[in-house]
């Protein structure tokens, strides 16, 4: 028989063994996915862990979805990294500043010394798995084209 600790899910008041080392994901699962959207992070004693962390000593468990600030933090930050990625696949070369928050977004610029189009902003490989950006706005000042403003809107 192998050792178990007993977990408390705030998200239903209910108390569940789960085997020793259970990640939080699936103890997500055992307790019966209390959660109308996936989890994006939990509060295991009051404190955000990711869905990977692993419980070795009983605890008490918060699930957070998106609809809740720490969630929507997790989300967002999730995104950028995303977009990050696909810049870096698109443009080498290029550098990415994602700056501060711009209404429903985050304002960026990408430096990669050319002018680009909007056909150029997501070639096929990213449109599989990221099919529209919400809103999406260039801007060049002046002479200087090497810098490309883009506005990502997260809703």
């Amino acid at each position: 028989m192998s050792e178990t600790i007993t977990i408390y899910c705030k998200n239903n008041n209910t108390y569940k063994d789960v085997p020793i080392g259970s990640s939080l994901l699936d103890i997500y699962t055992a307790v019966g996915a209390p959660l109308r959207y996936r989890p994006m992070n939990a509060q295991v004693n009051n404190k955000t862990e990711s869905l990977n962390f692993r419980c070795w000593q009983p605890k008490d468990i918060e699930f957070i979805d998106y609809t809740q600030l720490s969630g929507l933090r997790t989300y967002v930050r999730s995104l950028c990294h995303i977009f990050s990625k696909a810049v870096y696949d698109i443009w080498p070369t290029a550098t990415l500043n994602l700056e501060h928050p711009v209404s429903k977004g985050y304002y960026g610029v990408i430096h990669n010394g050319n002018i680009m189009d909007p056909e150029t902003l997501l070639p096929s490989p990213h449109n599989s798995f990221i099919k529209e950006l919400p809103s999406q706005k260039e801007h060049r000042s002046g002479d200087d084209r090497e810098d490309q403003e883009t506005y990502v809107g997260v809703d």
